[in-house]
């Protein structure tokens, strides 16, 4: 990953990237934005590409650093997610 810097997103890619901390997968965000599947695929290559992270966990992490999301929606999402991964 490069030296984490903001970078110039543009509002959909941003869009994109708060849909993937908040936990959403890429059909989901699709459907959220009224987009194809392989549109939103387009957008986190182009959002690699530009901000040099290539995971969701670094999306994420991308996300918090630079305030583009809810801190208490994401915080809530991981917490849900770990309740449900423990279930299993």
């Amino acid at each position: 990953m490069k030296d984490p810097k903001k970078v110039e997103l543009s509002d959909r890619e941003q869009e994109v990237i708060r849909h993937c901390a908040y936990g959403h997968d890429t059909r989901l965000t699709a459907a959220a934005m009224f987009i194809s599947v392989n549109t939103v695929k387009t957008h986190l290559r182009s959002i690699a590409k530009k901000t040099g992270i290539s995971n969701r966990e670094g999306i994420v992490g991308y996300c918090l650093l630079f305030n583009l999301v809810d801190r208490e929606r994401v915080r809530l999402n991981y917490i849900n997610y770990i309740k449900k991964m423990g279930n299993q």
